[in-house]
């Protein structure tokens, strides 16, 4: 079954662009990983509430196997940007599609 993530982000104060640019490399690589469907960022309208990324994954092993193949540098600049720690969903598809 397919696996849908979902994060929530709050940019430290002056943060979101680095945190905008480390979540685009993010998506970048993620797009060359086996079992990735797809990413997408979305922003905030008023450039001040929190970040979502959502990741498309064809199943929980290719999620779980993707930190793997991605440089941890990328993780740390996102981690480095953040208040707190992201709110994190996990989520299948609604309409039983796999």
């Amino acid at each position: 079954m397919s696996k849908i993530q979902i994060y929530r982000l709050q940019p430290k104060e002056g943060q979101r662009p680095q945190l905008l640019s480390a979540l685009h490399a993010l998506a970048q690589g993620l797009a060359s990983v086996a079992g990735s469907l797809g990413s997408e960022l979305l922003d905030a309208w008023d450039g001040a509430g929190p970040v979502i990324f959502i990741e498309r994954w064809a199943n929980d092993e290719a999620h779980a196997a993707s930190s793997k193949a991605l440089p941890p540098t990328v993780f740390k600049t996102i981690m480095q940007s953040v208040e707190g720690k992201p709110e994190i969903m996990g989520c299948k598809p609604a309409d039983g599609s796999r």
